[in-house]
């Protein structure tokens, strides 16, 4: 087919019982690592979800901080609400439902989306 594989950007994770040996690609070998990042999201060998959830909520900093638009005085909480779960709640929850969900995360999920209510409903 004509397709190549780069062996110095490819990485390898093995999870659960799967061996974890080497696999050599055009004469080198392919990295295996215990997390990565695909399409987003942090996947771990372990399947915790820690380093993804504290990645999410740390996003914002990055996207720069909405909190000035969702305290304005001139915009209806309605108005606010739904700018919440477009530009924050969606970006926090990507690729929630494949997360393994523990008491500790759900109460770090819950205590960030109560933070930001606080934030909506403080003019």
């Amino acid at each position: 087919m004509g397709l190549h594989v780069n062996a110095g950007r490819t990485k390898m994770m093995s999870m659960g019982t799967l061996p974890s040996g080497n696999i050599p690609v055009s004469g080198n070998t392919v990295e295996n690592v215990n997390e990565l990042c695909y399409l987003g999201s942090i996947i771990q060998d372990d399947s915790s979800c820690d380093n993804n959830i504290r990645a999410k909520l740390g996003l914002m900093v990055c996207f720069g901080d909405p909190t000035k638009i969702l305290r304005d005085n001139g915009l209806s909480i309605h108005t606010k609400i739904r700018l919440y779960e477009a530009l924050v709640f969606s970006a926090l929850l990507y690729g929630a439902e494949t997360w393994p969900m523990n008491v500790i995360n759900t109460k770090k999920l819950e205590a960030a989306h109560h933070r930001w209510q606080r934030k909506i409903l403080k003019n």
